[in-house]
This record gives C-alpha cells, structure tokens and sequence, in this order.
C-alpha cells in the first residue's frame, strides 16, 4: 500500500507522532511537549491507513532560513521511498527553495542520493557534556550479581562487531578486556529521563575515552580490548567514529550472551541495559571482575594496574 502524504493541521498527531518517535528511538517521549513541538514547525506526514509511518518537520523563519528538525520513518517501512518523499516535500515548503540539516554520521549517502549536497561543518553543543562526569552522581553498590563469574568458561557466542567481524569471546587466545557499559549517549539526543541519578548508569563515553587513551599500554601487556553493551552494531558504529576509538563495541542486542553469562541488567524505559562491569578473560575463561565500576573514566588505569601486578606467565 503506497503511503498517503499529508501537511498542514493533520499532517501529525501528538499521539501518531509519539508512537512514531517510540518505534524509531525506542524510549518514553511526553505527548503534550510534543504538541507543542509541533505548532512551531511545518509537519510533513505519511500515512497508511491509520498509522503514521514517516514524518519530517521544517522550521523556519519564514524567510532567510529552514531547517529540518529531525526526519523519522517507521524501521518496517523503511527503503521505500518515503524518506526521499517527506525530504522532497520539505524542501517545496522551505522559503527560497533551500534547506539546512544536519546529518548523523553515516547517514550522508541518504541526503545525497535524495539530492542534497555537502555545505558547512555542522557541530552540536549541548550543556549536558558527554564527555564529563558529574561531580554528584550517586555511588553503585556492590549487589552480589557478578560474584558468579570468576572462573567461568566464555560461552561460544559469535558476537557482531564494528569492525564488520563477528568475534567469539570464547576461542580468543591469551588475555582479552571487556568492558561492558549501559549506553553510549549521543551528542544530539538526550539521555533517558532520569539516566544521571541511576547509580552506575552514567559514564559510558568517558570509559570508553579512557580504554582508548591507554589502549597501547593495554596492547603492551598483551592484552586486547573490547567494548560491550546491548546496544545494536549500527548505534555503537556512530560512537566507535565519532570517539576515534582503537577497538571494536560488540553487540549483545539479542542478549545471548548477557544471558549466558548471567551478567547483572537494569531495565530503562522497557529496554534491558547492561550494569556496567569489566571482564579479564583468558584463554576463555573470566580470569578477574571489577564490579561496581565507579568513576568509569578510572576503570581503564584500574584494568592496568591488576594486568601490571599479574603478568601472565
């Protein structure tokens, strides 16, 4: 069934807008602020039957300028078309003809198969720093759900990566790092409701900065590193880019291993994450744990130390 393309007053629903926004980046979205998102943006919507499946809001001036707000389509009627469309649209409804936007990482090709050319360097500031910790963020407490794995064989799971190889942790040679961590935010969206007052929860881009400002050192002790959330392939792909990072993120999505191995978990906004904990694997079985990990920017130099005080032979 082709989609139906509307603007204007009925082109978007508070309630069709949220449902869409869930299904695209799952987590918990206010419907009545995004009511109100929407009576100051031009809406765009596409439709079948009675479910919103894309959307592209365009604000603007009026006159000198317009930008794109965000451009959402439903995973399962995505690589139809309906993307290209709503852009295509947007730009009928822009002043001049003309349209800024901004491009997540990785996704330029679709803008310039749709017709959209490379201007200027976009960058996201936000006050909320990715990169640093809060200075109050509570403390995690050791609850006993990690005392299990010392000594524990790596099950044979084949684990997708962001190199595009898959990895068994399992069948991995000598000492291998995994530091499994929530979720990577991203510079352009914001962290779940709540996300800094949940012990444990914050710190994931500074754990990782730091893993990859002592990977040599890490290497120099023959130890390879990973990273490891339930997070899918392409949303840590963005983060290994975007933080030049020297080692792959594994994907745990379908939570095979997490459930094999019987690795602690919290629930935010009805998505299982990962507690975050570190993982000394060798020759396949868990050598030594740290957990809680707390501040995560320290974890690496503290992965250092133990490999420092317990060479391998």
């Amino acid at each position: 069934m082709q989609p139906e393309y509307r603007d204007g007053e009925s082109a978007i629903t508070p309630e069709s807008f949220v449902a869409l926004a869930r299904r695209v980046w799952p987590r918990e979205y206010d419907a009545a602020r995004a009511a109100l998102a929407l009576e100051k943006t031009i809406n765009i919507g596409a439709w079948v039957g009675d479910r919103l499946v894309g959307s592209v809001r365009v604000l603007t001036d009026g006159y000198f300028f317009a930008t794109v707000s965000e451009l959402m389509v439903d995973p399962e009627y995505q690589r139809r078309g309906i993307g290209r469309e709503l852009m295509r649209r947007a730009l009928d409804v822009s002043p001049g003809g003309r349209l800024f936007l901004g491009a997540q990482p990785g996704n330029e090709p679709f803008f310039e198969r749709a017709g959209f050319t490379r201007g200027l360097v976009g960058f996201v500031g936000r006050r909320d720093d990715l990169l640093r910790l809060p200075s109050d963020l509570p403390v995690p407490v050791d609850d006993g759900m990690a005392s299990h794995l010392v000594g524990l064989p790596i099950p044979t799971i084949s684990l997708p990566s962001t190199t595009g190889q898959r990895v068994d942790l399992s069948a991995l040679a000598g000492r291998t790092v995994v530091y499994c961590y929530p979720r990577t935010g991203r510079p352009d969206q914001e962290l779940p409701k709540g996300w800094n007052l949940i012990p444990g929860a914050r710190g994931c881009t500074p754990q990782s900065c730091a893993f990859r400002d002592h990977h040599r050192e890490l290497q120099a002790l023959d130890a390879r590193v990973f990273g490891l959330s339930t997070q899918d392939t392409d949303y840590q792909r963005e983060a290994a880019e975007r933080l030049h990072l020297p080692f792959a993120l594994l994907s745990d999505a379908r939570l095979e291993f997490t459930s094999a191995m019987r690795l602690p978990t919290f629930e935010v906004e009805s998505i299982r994450l990962l507690k975050r904990l570190t993982l000394v694997i060798r020759d396949g079985t868990v050598e030594q744990v740290f957990y809680p990990v707390f501040p995560p920017d320290e974890n690496a130099r503290q992965v250092l130390s133990w490999l420092l005080g317990h060479r391998a032979d």
